[in-house]
């Protein structure tokens, strides 16, 4: 039991971890189905990182980036000052319904909602399962 409860906070820290992986996986698989595809090159530079266990607490990012980092900005933001100067005053058409500016916000406001009660539950049962 002793040794139980020594490897108790390890356990938990990575199932928690996991946890924050698998809501991430979520919210970039339904971003994916938002985020306006031209030529590819956007919805192919979806990236994750982690779980790193820092200083604040455990943490996944998300985003979309790389080489079409700027370009990621200018769609997620416009209009703003990301946004191309040939795109000012102008509306940006997407050509797919339900795809458009704030393809990552959107779904990453929406996966806040139960945030606690989904990590709560992927998490219980692998943590009491390994620290038996």
């Amino acid at each position: 039991m002793a040794q139980a409860l020594a490897r108790a906070p390890g356990v938990v820290r990575g199932h928690i971890g996991g946890a924050l992986f698998a809501v991430a996986q979520h919210v970039l698989k339904v971003s994916g189905e938002a985020v306006p595809i031209d030529t590819g090159t956007l919805k192919s530079s979806r990236f994750t990182v982690g779980p790193e266990d820092t200083s604040r607490g455990i943490e996944v990012t998300i985003g979309y980036g790389g080489a079409a980092a700027p370009y990621a900005q200018a769609i997620h933001e416009h209009p703003s000052d990301a946004s191309p100067k040939s795109w000012k005053g102008k509306t940006l058409n997407f050509s797919r319904p339900g795809t458009g500016t704030k393809y990552l916000e959107r779904p990453l406001n929406e996966a806040r909602k139960g945030f606690t009660q989904r990590v709560a539950e992927y998490a219980r049962g692998r943590i009491e399962r390994d620290v038996r």
